[in-house]
């Protein structure tokens, strides 16, 4: 069932992805541990999710690229820069955690 999922996650991304590579490669770990931030924290900055992620902050622009592209996380321009976890986004989260 996990490999299933994770296989389903990826040609989701891959057919997301234009001619730039914004996700050549990634790890589905980074993007459930973004995820929880997103829905534990609500809105969040990018440098601030890079933190609650474990990444540095260019990699993490690039997984927000990439979670943007997939409709999982909205970015919103008020007084910064903010990322949001879409309803899209806990559908996704739920079933990475009940694997």
């Amino acid at each position: 069932m996990r490999v299933i999922l994770v296989m389903k996650l990826v040609e989701m991304a891959r057919k997301s992805v234009d001619s730039s590579g914004i996700a050549s490669t990634f790890n589905i770990h980074v993007i459930r541990r973004m995820l929880e931030a997103l829905r534990y924290d609500g809105k969040v900055k990018r440098t601030q999710l890079a933190s609650k992620s474990g990444l540095n902050y260019n990699k993490c622009v690039k997984y927000i690229h990439l979670l943007k592209l997939l409709g999982w996380l909205d970015v919103i321009l008020a007084e910064g820069y903010y990322c949001i976890i879409t309803q899209n986004g806990k559908e996704i989260l739920e079933k990475l955690l009940n694997v």
